[in-house]
């Protein structure tokens, strides 16, 4: 009788192993997918991360422009005042120049802000990849 009982014991082991091995080829598939699906997730996130850098960039470079036009015409109007023999054309020029200044400051602060930005998008573009 004992080795009856052995090859039922066999038997039994053997059958949940294969039992184990259908479950596992069913969740297979599955898994399959949900990898591709996050995959995708991944590399649209990655995408999204780089495009939000390159908008960044671009928006420094166009506030640098900016800031360089405005020096330029604070230039162009200092050189002005000192060429102007009237006292109301002087002060109009140092007006605009005062007001150009606040222009040139604002728009540093800002591509200070947008540097901060773009050291945070490019940490999360890091993450993502």
């Amino acid at each position: 009788m004992q080795p009856d009982f052995e090859h039922l014991l066999i038997l039994q082991d053997r059958d949940l192993r294969l039992r184990d091995i259908r479950t596992q080829l069913e969740r297979i598939p599955r898994e399959k997918e949900q990898a591709s699906d996050r995959l995708a997730q991944t590399k649209a996130a990655a995408a999204e991360a780089k495009s939000a850098v390159q908008e960044n960039e671009m928006a420094i470079k166009n506030v640098e422009l900016d800031i360089g036009t405005r020096r330029e015409t604070i230039a162009r109007l200092k050189k002005q005042q000192f060429e102007t023999r009237k006292n109301e054309e002087y002060q109009a020029l140092a007006h605009e120049v005062v007001r150009y200044s606040g222009d040139v400051d604002a728009l540093e602060t800002k591509e200070l802000e947008l540097m901060e930005k773009a050291d945070q998008l490019r940490n999360a573009l890091a993450e993502v990849e």
